[in-house]
C-alpha cells in the first residue's frame, strides 16, 4: 500500500517538476536575451544553451518555443563570427558562422530562404580565406535554393 502511494505521490510531482523547469528555462533565455542585448554574447551564450537543453527535455517538437533558445545561439555565433570578421580572424569567423549555418539547417531544413542566406555569410568567410571553390559552391547551393523557394523574380 505504501507502494501505491508513493507512485501516486511521485506522478501527482511530475508535472510540478516539468512546470518548474518551464519557468527555470524561460527565466535562463530572459537572462540571455538580457546579456546578448548588453552585447555580452559569450555570457548570453551560456544562458542560451542551458535553456535549450531544457526546452528539449520538457516540450515537443511541434512547440512555437522548441527552437527559441537554439536560434538565440545561433544569433550568438554570428555575432562571434561578425567580430572574428572585424579583426581579420576569418578562420575563427568560419567556425562561428558554420555552427550558425548547421543550426539554421536544422531549424528550418535545407530548403528555406533563411538557411540560404546563411550559406551565403558562410561563402564570404570562405571567400576570404582563399578557398574560392568552396565560396562559389555555397552561393551556388543558396541561389538553388532561393529560386525554389521565393522564385526568380523576387527582389532579394
Amino acid at each position: 500500500m505504501k507502494n501505491i502511494l508513493a507512485a501516486i505521490a511521485i506522478l501527482m510531482l511530475l508535472p510540478l517538476c516539468a512546470m518548474s523547469q518551464s519557468r527555470q528555462s524561460k527565466q535562463l533565455y530572459k537572462t540571455g536575451v538580457e546579456l546578448y542585448d548588453a552585447e555580452k554574447y559569450a555570457e548570453a551564450l551560456s544562458y542560451f544553451q542551458k535553456s535549450d537543453s531544457l526546452d528539449k527535455l520538457e516540450l515537443k517538437p511541434a512547440s512555437k518555443n522548441y527552437h527559441r533558445a537554439l536560434l538565440k545561439i545561433a544569433d550568438c555565433h554570428e555575432r562571434f563570427a561578425e567580430n572574428n570578421d572585424e579583426e581579420g580572424n576569418y578562420s575563427e569567423a568560419l567556425r562561428h558562422q558554420t555552427i550558425t549555418t548547421d543550426i539554421y539547417k536544422r531549424v528550418y531544413g535545407d530548403n528555406h530562404p533563411n538557411y540560404a542566406l546563411e550559406l551565403c555569410y558562410l561563402s564570404t568567410y570562405y571567400y576570404c580565406i582563399g578557398n574560392y571553390t568552396e565560396a562559389v559552391r555555397l552561393v551556388n547551393i543558396a541561389m538553388e535554393i532561393q529560386k525554389k523557394t521565393v522564385g526568380e523574380t523576387h527582389p532579394d
